[in-house]
């Protein structure tokens, strides 16, 4: 059984209507990229918990972006969730989508997110670590539309990395499945970065990691060079 840890609630902030954030006050250490499982109450069983990569920098308090599923045992207690209400979270964080694995040096680390699936990467962005391990980020972010965008001005800003947004239903300058523009040579085009001798780490909607995944190998990134989480 997992050892659950009570914590407060500091802010729960609505982006979009199925899309928020939940703050509470927890900073206990963590590898960016880790998650733990969210309750409203210790000991719940697997219908009412799920686990959240969690979304800050190590050292701050804890954040959460989360999709609100209307009809989910749990997001939507989640996001009626007020500040100082409590929440119980797993301890500790576990999880090996992590940057460690990354050599020193790497010329390229491709980043696919879909919705939440930002989240790991975000706290990996913020942390800095990966920033030196290699010269570049691609970060391909990909939503429905432009309002889903949560974090992308944050993150654009960050130095040595480049955001391309793919929007699925939305005209934008990559528009459709991020499928298309991976065989196009779009995304490469885009990017001023070639997929081989890259790095690549994918989390996400499942259906996004099974399409792009036997993409890279013809794009000649090897299996080893591939990290994947699946988040929906």
């Amino acid at each position: 059984m997992p050892k659950w840890h009570p914590t407060t609630v500091l802010s729960n902030i609505d982006h979009h209507e199925a899309l928020f954030t939940l703050t509470v006050d927890r900073d206990a250490p963590f590898i960016p990229g880790q998650f733990v499982a969210l309750a409203i109450e210790p000991g719940a069983d697997r219908r009412s918990r799920r686990a959240y990569s969690i979304a800050s920098a190590p050292g701050n308090p804890w954040e959460f972006f989360i999709v609100d599923i209307q009809q989910g045992n749990l997001s939507p207690q989640l996001r009626a969730l007020r500040p100082g209400d409590t929440l119980y979270t797993t301890d500790p964080p576990k999880g090996r989508f992590t940057p460690e694995f990354i050599p020193l040096g790497t010329p390229a680390v491709w980043m696919f997110a879909t919705g939440a699936g930002i989240a790991p990467f975000r706290s990996m962005l913020l942390q800095g670590d990966i920033l030196r391990r290699c010269e570049r980020i691609v970060l391909v972010y990909c939503v429905r539309d432009a309002s889903r965008l949560t974090y992308a001005n944050e993150l654009a800003r960050l130095p040595n990395v480049t955001l391309i947004p793919v929007l699925s239903r939305e005209a934008g300058v990559l528009s459709g499945r991020v499928r298309q523009h991976l065989l196009s040579g779009a995304l490469e085009n885009e990017a001023r970065t070639a997929l081989a001798g890259s790095h690549v780490m994918l989390c996400g909607n499942p259906a996004m990691i099974d399409d792009v995944r036997p993409i890279l190998i013809d794009r000649g990134v090897e299996q080893a060079a591939t990290r994947s989480e699946r988040y929906w």
